[in-house]
């Protein structure tokens, strides 16, 4: 094939456009976040568009300067970037095809335009439209329904009417394009003016429910920023600009709280983040104690006095989960306050006042969903037996779907609970996609189908949904620590650390990524730092110094197999006060060449109901064991292929 001359205006395929004087992505005039390297690897496919490039020629030509390793890394961060930002993954390519072994290669149709400005020349002779400045449009990540929370709370629905009709109305004719392409709104938490710190748990349910119920009207028009990474701005000075551009967001919608003898004040506005524009602001007052009465007015105002442009067709829906108790509905909330803390206390916290909701209206939907989150929650993170609390899980979902089969939360832990428990392989995914049908952009769910992904070997999908889960939830910790997971199952190790490491620039003292990082140091034989790594993960469970200090010493004196030893004595010292996961000692048995032990412990793991079982099929640890027939016959119980 002939070679194609690189383009001096730039590149257009499809809808998107790359302008290579801005060094910009643009779909249908819509500028597109795309960070340095992937814009390079996205151009030079483009330029060699129909050939297959083979990643040495991007070594060559956009990493001359770094080895290989960091190449291989850096390569593939980057061409998931480029598949992120054009909507498609590696399994389903409409531009960027992957070729096995040899590279990859650029499949649609490409036009190329010389430099003439920064636009692109119109097509079919008509004016191609200018781009919008500062007006970006991310891949939608819509917000779930939030575990179901009941109140439709209509405040939020209120900012997202509000935004299509501020935007048509209010804005530049430039603006109006956004209806045509995808935006991004972050529902900053709603402060609580009331002077009582006890309140939180109202205004942090109000920003809940205006996240989950925008999020719900359109997936395919707006995204909505989900509530761990809106949360992290909860009492901040920064400013809406520095927010929405640390987010990816072009719109925010922030407001106020103030209750007291029975009087509730809400006050919303949307500002355009380019340029601070407030587009639309309105308050609320009422002398109703009925706080889901309230927020029922708020919805009918808006809907009222706004036609919807920007998402024709979205309204908000009654539905059953909605709570028409009002002391329930405020217990709810604050239950999810405490389940948000996701400490061992603040679960039992929480599942008391979801009881406690149910005592007070049983039929809510939502503290059935609340309930089951719960139990799930206590299950994977080893707060309860599996065998109490899987069951307990499912039982509660069930309920809350009885009441409305719509919660895509509730599905999410049916997944989770037929996955990890029952091991349902089948049923578990049929959960998992029904749960993404209902709540498109719910960053949880999607974290957990690409960790469910990732235990079947399927590791590219696994990663696409992960960084779906990221681009919704930008700032979440567990979904950043779990890319570092996610490639060392895939035995990409040194990508794993690197991953594990950013996740820990946010927060140093995040557990899981002590974990993850460790387990991929021990897997690249880096053995010093992967005793750094275990010290700190104790430390942080509040191990004494003076065991820690016995372990440097073990290890200074019989090296790893003496670490490994020295942990899985400890384990069995803890077994006789506190439940410790058997999967957990397989893994060390196992790298101890302890097979009868190991098998034991997978055994007992089985018997439990174990969750972390079902990484028999990809974790690296258990390698050694694969070709026992013992271990054969145990893929086989947990219907997996060896």
């Amino acid at each position: 094939m002939e070679a194609r001359e690189p383009a001096s205006g730039g590149f257009r395929f499809g809808a998107y456009e790359l302008c290579l004087r801005r060094k910009e992505l643009r779909k249908e005039g819509i500028r597109i976040k795309l960070q340095e390297k992937p814009f390079q690897v996205l151009c030079l496919l483009a330029e060699k568009a129909g050939e297959t490039v083979p990643r040495e020629d991007f070594r060559r030509r956009l990493w001359p300067a770094d080895t290989y390793v960091d190449f291989d890394a850096n390569l593939n961060t980057a061409l998931a970037k480029v598949r992120q930002a054009l909507e498609e993954s590696a399994e389903n390519p409409r531009f960027v095809e992957t070729i096995p072994r040899l590279g990859y290669r650029f499949i649609a149709p490409v036009e190329t335009w010389e430099a003439a400005g920064d636009a692109a020349p119109a097509r079919n002779g008509s004016l191609a439209a200018p781009p919008t400045q500062g007006v970006t449009a991310p891949p939608a990540l819509l917000r779930r329904s939030r575990r179901g929370i009941a109140a439709r709370t209509a405040l939020l629905i209120a900012a997202v009417v509000l935004l299509s009709a501020v935007v048509v109305r209010f804005a530049p004719s430039s603006l109006t394009r956004v209806s045509a392409g995808k935006s991004v709104l972050v529902v900053l938490p709603f402060v609580n003016l009331s002077g009582e710190p006890a309140q939180d748990y109202f205004s942090d349910g109000l920003t809940d429910e205006l996240i989950t119920q925008i999020g719900s009207l359109n997936p395919d028009r707006l995204g909505v920023i989900a509530r761990t990474s809106a949360m992290h701005y909860k009492g901040t000075r920064a400013t809406v600009e520095q927010i929405a551009s640390e987010l990816g967001a072009d719109y925010a919608l922030e407001g106020s709280v103030r209750r007291a003898e029975g009087e509730v004040h809400i006050t919303a506005q949307l500002v355009q983040a380019r340029n601070q524009t407030r587009l639309w602001a309105h308050t609320y007052e009422s002398t109703s104690a009925d706080l889901i009465q309230v927020q029922d007015d708020v919805a009918r105002n808006v809907a009222s006095s706004l036609a919807v442009e920007l998402l024709p067709g979205s309204r908000p829906s009654a539905g059953k989960a909605a709570m028409r108790n009002p002391e329930a509905y405020e217990t709810y909330l604050e239950g999810r306050l405490y389940w948000n803390k996701r400490s061992k206390e603040g679960l039992k916290k929480a599942a008391d006042l979801f009881y406690q909701a149910l005592q007070e209206d049983r039929e809510s939907a939502p503290a059935y969903a609340g309930l089951a989150d719960t139990f799930l929650a206590q299950a994977d993170w080893l707060m309860a037996r599996p065998g109490d609390a899987f069951p307990k899980a499912r039982q509660a979902a069930q309920k809350a779907l009885e009441l409305d089969n719509s919660l895509g939360s509730a599905h999410a832990v049916l997944a989770s609970v037929s996955w990890e428990y029952e091991k349902d392989w089948k049923q578990a995914e049929a959960e998992f996609q029904r749960a993404i049908e209902l709540d498109p952009a719910n960053a949880r769910t999607r974290q957990s189908y690409a960790e469910y992904l990732c235990s079947l070997g399927r590791h590219e999908e696994a990663m696409t949904e992960m960084m779906r889960a990221h681009q919704r939830d930008p700032l979440s910790l567990s979904i950043s620590a779990d890319i570092g997971n996610l490639l060392y199952l895939a035995r990409r190790y040194p990508e794993a650390i690197a991953a594990s490491k950013k996740a820990l620039e946010s927060d140093p003292n995040f557990v899981p990524a002590y974990v993850y990082m460790g387990r991929a140091f021990v897997a690249s034989g880096r053995y010093s730092e992967a005793l750094e790594t275990r010290l700190k993960f104790l430390e942080l469970n509040g191990e004494s110094k003076a065991r820690r200090d016995d372990l440097r010493r073990v290890f200074e004196k019989g090296g790893i197999r003496a670490g490994w030893q020295w942990t899985l004595d400890d384990m069995k010292q803890r077994e006789a006060r506190e439940y410790v996961c058997p999967f957990e000692e397989a893994l060390y048995q196992a790298r101890l060449g302890d097979r009868e032990a190991a098998f034991a412990s997978l055994e007992k793991s089985y018997s439990l109901g174990d969750g972390n079982l079902v990484w028999v099929k990809v974790m690296p640890a258990l390698d050694s064991l694969r070709s026992d027939p013992r271990f054969v016959r145990l893929m086989a119980r947990l219907h997996l292929s060896s």
